[in-house]
């Protein structure tokens, strides 16, 4: 047995080996942190783990020392800390939620807030340090800021393409390409020059709000969205993991962190940790761990270490972060000559069919030097990139006859390799076509965006003698565009005019800038002469098959009030341009209650991504509905002590009629009555309101969020405001039940006497009120809706308690309704943003 061996590798296949999971809890309880709110997580060179909080300033962990910044021992301007962020100099930067950016040299501080320097908000929301020593600062309302040391550039959404002047993520890819993740603007690239936006109306990107954006070694872009899971993105490709399609679960994503293995670190907004290896996926939770949070607010990564911020339960530290992946040793074993120094004590024990050697043993190993078509740099076919390959003095390398070897003379390698004599070694550059460099390696600053083009087609006859048809077919066209297709700039957008009476000429129809800009339209194309509507639909279809990417969102969208007599010889060039050319056809056909008329034009649209669209517009007969309900009242007056709540304290119906619809929302009228009682007791008196109130309210009712990403079916909510009355009789008594005041009964104020205790009633009181009111309703089918209802009333008046003293009275309804509709018709809006 040889002394001055030896390591030797058996041959193991697809060997996993696993660390047990650690979770160190740092918090308040068994440290000096001083909030458990975690905001941000920064360590230095030197190790030291610097934390922002939400409460407690900064706090600073160097091995088991602990030092605390906060605003009253130190110039920190804020203690609520957003960011931090270290520069190449061990310089930090912090991001404050109100105070600013501040600077530490872990000596000195520099303050930098709007009124002292260039920063454009005192709300930081991230801060990046890149490696050319400039300063990237992401505000909540004053967009991005780029710091140099000494001056302030400012990007928002004014002098850029920018969105949203919320930036609260930024990073650079592999490209030293800039990165940006905004609330409600989606994300944005900026290389220097140029720059690309990304929203749900461009992209297949699910959510415009951003949270987080990490950066893989393949330069795939990991993005955090609030409420659409976690999109990928090479540049070029979208992939998309929500909980539908993936085992996460929560789609609320907060931090990502990609650590040395390329393991995928998602943090959750209730969801807890989940890890990703681009196969499976491994969730930690307060369930099924140690993990003490489920809401994750930051990662960082340091030394295989990962540190976790969580909202309420301070730091996770993760000592053994991953589960190593598969491991193949190849059959042919390396053995390397250990030094004397360094050999074991304990004699190794050696399989038998290994052969002991006097002489360290040669193994050939394959070995593939490749690098991406990225600036000046060679590059291969579908060959993953090595970026730095060091040859070992004892190691002999055949190379696969597979592989050419491509190296320039600066990149030569000085030691001898051996090639085995079929190898051709290439004396040039080998090159690759453009067309075959995989996606990721594909460099940003390249805008490889599709240009999608659409053509909206309109017939002059159709609409010169009438505008409002017009203005109906402007109106039709911006709702799909913004809304279906999602255009922005990047599309390529034309209004192609043509006219089926040789009268009406096509530029009779003319567009200003205003209107031409609504439509995102580069040109009006105006078709001479008379024509047929399947001539005009032919013109279209070439306007986009002249030059186009068959690839890209492709579109023609005609609309007409017409009965379209060549329908059939429509039928076969719309077919034949959806199935060859991959161009989409929609029809948007107004006042088609005509069963003719609707079959054939439905019959024109082909089955699939194409679209027909039927609009008959609502009358005065349609959209009615009525409601009926009981509910309970609520007062606040000078006697509120007990017994101010009254059921049944409310009866009453309303009428409503919707009136409009944008598609996000629909505004109606209602018509309310409402007739009950108010009661309450104070100090031996007590008082009893018999009312009946009439009020005209404008109704909201939301059909989409905000963003659009979420559409309300079967529970919608809805508010309402308006102006009413209160007509009312009340009597105030005290103990003995007798009558101390009243209105709408013939009695005088305080005299008892008089009163007695059953007076005779006069003119009732009548006051003015505000309604505004909140609920939703319950769609049981087409027909009737249950109401859940919550409304107050607001009164210039003390009288409802027949006590005036120096307030005025308030009263609330919650109330429990049942709705029947009567000719429910959708709106333009509710057709075309379904």
């Amino acid at each position: 047995m040889i002394r001055n061996l030896l390591i030797f590798l058996t041959v193991i296949t697809n060997f996993v080996f696993a660390q047990d999971q650690v979770w160190e809890i740092v918090d308040i309880y068994n440290s000096e942190l001083p909030n458990e709110t975690i905001k941000c997580i920064t360590l230095d060179s030197a190790g030291a783990m610097w934390v922002g909080t939400y409460m407690g300033g900064l706090a600073v962990l160097d091995g088991e020392k602990w030092t605390i910044y906060n605003t009253s021992n130190s110039e920190l301007p804020h203690n609520y800390i957003n960011a931090i962020a270290i520069d190449n100099n061990n310089v930090k930067w912090i991001g404050t939620d109100g105070g600013g950016l501040a600077s530490f040299d872990d000596e000195t501080w520099t303050i930098y807030k709007t009124s002292t320097s260039g920063l454009p908000s005192n709300v930081v929301m991230s801060v990046y340090c890149d490696n050319n020593g400039t300063v990237w600062v992401g505000t909540y309302f004053g967009g991005l800021a780029e710091f140099d040391g000494e001056n302030w550039t400012i990007y928002n959404d004014e002098n850029t393409p920018l969105l949203s002047n919320k930036v609260v993520t930024i990073t650079k890819d592999i490209y030293d390409i800039l990165w940006l993740g905004t609330q409600g603007g989606g994300i944005a690239s900026y290389d220097g020059t140029n720059w690309n936006v990304y929203t749900e109306r461009n992209s297949n990107i699910p959510s415009d709000y951003i949270y987080s954006i990490a950066v893989d070694e393949e330069n795939n872009k990991w993005i955090g969205t609030g409420g659409g899971g976690i999109s990928v993105f090479n540049d070029v490709f979208w992939i998309i993991y929500n909980s539908k399609n993936s085992d996460l679960q929560d789609d609320n994503i907060r931090p990502i962190m990609i650590d040395s293995d390329n393991n995928k670190w998602i943090g959750t907004y209730i969801g807890g940790i989940h890890v990703y290896n681009d196969e499976t996926w491994e969730i930690f939770d307060f369930q099924n761990s140690s993990v003490p949070d489920d809401e994750i607010t930051c990662f960082n990564y340091f030394n295989r270490k990962l540190y976790i911020g969580t909202e309420r339960s301070g730091i996770i530290i993760r000592s053994d972060t991953t589960k190593l992946k598969p491991v193949v040793v190849p059959e042919k074993i390396i053995f390397a000559e250990i030094p004397e120094e360094q050999q074991f004590d304990e004699e190794i024990q050696v399989s038998e069919d290994i052969e002991e050697k006097d002489e360290p043993i040669v193994a050939e190993i394959p070995i593939v030097i490749v690098a991406p078509v990225v600036k000046d740099k060679p590059a291969f076919e579908d060959q993953p990139f090595v970026e730095d390959v060091q040859k070992s003095e004892e190691t002999h390398i055949e190379i696969p006859e597979e592989i050419v070897v491509a190296v320039t003379e600066d990149e030569q390698i000085e030691e001898d390799i051996q090639v085995s004599e079929d190898i051709v070694v290439e004396e040039e550059i080998t090159t690759v076509q453009e067309d075959s460099i995989p996606a990721s390696l594909i460099p940003t600053d390249i805008d490889t965006r599709m240009k999608s083009k659409i053509v909206l087609v309109i017939d002059a006859a159709d609409v010169y003698f009438d505008q409002k048809r017009l203005n109906k077919y402007k109106r039709s066209f911006k709702l799909l565009l913004n809304n279906r297709e999602r255009v922005d700039d990047t599309y390529i957008v034309s209004i192609l005019v043509f006219t089926s009476n040789y009268d009406v000429s096509p530029k009779k129809i003319q567009f200003t800038e205003k209107e031409l800009k609504a439509l995102h339209t580069s040109e009006v194309v105006y078709l001479a002469g008379e024509s047929t509507f399947t001539e005009g639909i032919k013109k279209a279809f070439s306007l986009i098959t002249a030059d186009y990417d068959p690839q890209a969102n492709n579109h023609i969208i005609a609309a007409t009030y017409k009965f379209i007599r060549d329908d059939e010889k429509a039928k076969v060039v719309i077919k034949d341009n959806v199935e060859n050319n991959n161009i989409i056809f929609s029809l948007i056909g107004f006042e088609t209650s005509d069963w003719k008329m609707e079959h054939k034009m439905r019959n024109m649209v082909p089955k699939g991504e194409s679209r027909y669209y039927s609009i008959n517009p609502a009358g005065l007969k349609d959209n009615w509905s009525v409601t009926a309900q009981i509910g309970l009242s609520i007062f606040r007056g000078d006697l509120d002590v007990s017994k101010v709540m009254s059921f049944p304290g409310e009866f009453g119906f309303a009428l409503n009629k919707q009136v409009l619809s944008t598609g996000m929302i629909n505004g109606g009228i209602k018509g309310q009555f409402n007739f009950g009682t108010l009661n309450g007791e104070k100090n031996d008196h007590s008082f009893e309101n018999k009312y009946k109130e009439g009020c005209l309210n404008f109704q909201v009712i939301l059909n989409t969020w905000f963003n659009r990403n979420f559409r309300f079916e079967t529970i919608r909510p809805y508010a309402f405001a308006g102006i009413g009355f209160i007509n009312y009789r009340v009597l105030l008594r005290n103990g003995d039940g007798q009558v101390v005041n009243g209105y709408g009964y013939d009695v005088i104020d305080g005299d008892k006497n008089f009163n007695g205790t059953d007076p005779d009633k006069s003119k009732s009181a009548t006051d003015l009120i505000f309604p505004l009111g909140i609920g939703a309703n319950y769609k049981l089918n087409e027909k009737f809706n249950i109401e859940l209802e919550a409304s107050s009333r607001l009164i210039s008046s003390d009288k409802l308690d027949g006590k005036v003293n120096w307030k005025n009275d308030k009263y609330w309804f919650i109330s429990l309704g049942v709705t029947y509709n009567i000719n429910q018709k959708e709106f333009l809006s509710d057709i075309l943003t379904r």
